[in-house]
């Protein structure tokens, strides 16, 4: 008696991926939610760091201070609000397709994809 092992859905996602079939937009945006759950809870790490850092001295506090007000670091905060945008509108997304079942999985992802990326577009010019 031979036993069939499942595969894991990571895995089942990323060969489906690598092989080119085709997957429906909804199905990256469920990997969406998962990467930027990861990335905004290194950044919230990496910003408990800096409020331990800041508190330390009023040098340390201008270091970081200075450090903060470089083009790249400002190229990343308006990263930053992208990918919480996505997360937070995908997440909006997916109470939604749990309280009302009958919804468009497609359009909605497609409705939360757009409105994250119009929202940080809008954002641009508080950063630069």
């Amino acid at each position: 008696m031979t036993q069939h092992k499942r595969k894991g859905v990571i895995q089942r996602f990323t060969t489906r991926t690598l092989r080119g079939r085709p997957l429906g937009f909804e199905a990256y945006m469920w990997a969406a939610q998962r990467i930027t759950g990861v990335i905004i809870f290194g950044f919230l790490m990496y910003h408990l760091y800096t409020l331990s850092v800041i508190f330390e001295s009023k040098a340390a506090f201008d270091q970081v201070m200075k450090r903060f007000q470089r083009p790249l670091i400002r190229f990343g905060e308006l990263l930053l609000v992208w990918v919480i945008l996505v997360h937070a509108l995908n997440g909006l997304r997916l109470i939604l397709l749990n309280l009302f079942p009958g919804l468009n999985h497609k359009r909605l992802a497609y409705y939360a994809s757009g409105a994250s990326l119009i929202l940080s577009l809008c954002s641009i010019p508080v950063f630069f």
